[in-house]
């Protein structure tokens, strides 16, 4: 998030990202979601935390 936010992370942004994940959200509503705060780093920033999401999700699997 401070990628996209500079310097302070911005706490509420945070708790919305993660209480959309929760709620299984999927990537293009939250894009739609997140586009008015993050504008054209929205596309960016949901296709990364997709991809981390991926990621650690395959290497849970693996583990199990």
């Amino acid at each position: 998030m401070v990628e996209y936010l500079g310097e302070t992370e911005e706490t509420t942004l945070v708790e919305f990202v993660v209480s959309k994940l929760k709620q299984r959200t999927v990537p293009g509503v939250l894009l739609s979601e997140l586009e008015p705060v993050l504008e054209a780093d929205a596309d960016v920033f949901v296709t990364k935390l997709w991809k981390v999401l991926a990621f650690h999700a395959t290497k849970l699997n693996e583990d199990l």
